[in-house]
């Protein structure tokens, strides 16, 4: 269950790091809730953070930020990012309908002023996604991260560096 496979998942969670660093993670969505739980395979330590909302990502973002500043932990330390000028990227080809490669599970992304727009229609997420250069965008709130590749027909862009989209529309 926590030997990497594919872009370092598990059976089930993802895997970040190795031996005593090792930890495992899952997050999850139902109707109302909102949760995430990170634990370290080789130390007994587990941290889990539970809402009562379908919006709860953002508080869980920042009490896991707090919680890993708190115990000194490198699980959601904060950082600094610098954005483009507006102006210095093209944001029109980038707009349009994109679905994952490994199934029919389709987003939007839509242009709103010099932000993009992602709407994950499957579940009613929305990021406002800042640019930092003219093919990575940043969701300042929760630090959802896309990052488009220009060089392929269609466009792609890689979700969070783990989840391959291509535009259909």
């Amino acid at each position: 269950m926590l030997t990497k496979h594919k872009n370092d998942w598990g059976l089930g969670p993802s895997l970040v790091g190795s031996g005593n660093t090792l930890r495992f993670q899952h997050g999850g969505k139902n109707a109302g809730f909102t949760n995430n739980m990170i634990a370290f395979a080789n130390r007994g330590e587990a941290y889990i953070v539970m809402t009562n909302g379908d919006s709860g990502g953002q508080l869980m973002s920042e009490v896991m930020r707090s919680i890993s500043s708190y115990y000194d932990l490198d699980i959601a330390k904060p950082r600094e990012v610098k954005l483009a000028k507006a102006g210095s990227y093209e944001i029109d080809p980038l707009v349009g309908r994109y679905n994952y490669t490994e199934e029919e599970y389709f987003v939007e992304v839509s242009k709103q002023g010099q932000l993009l727009l992602l709407k994950d229609p499957n579940d009613g997420e929305t990021h406002l996604m800042s640019a930092m250069n003219e093919t990575d965008f940043i969701d300042l709130k929760d630090g959802t991260e896309i990052k488009f590749d220009l060089g392929k027909d269609p466009i792609e862009f890689n979700w969070n560096n783990r989840y391959r989209f291509y535009k259909v529309q």
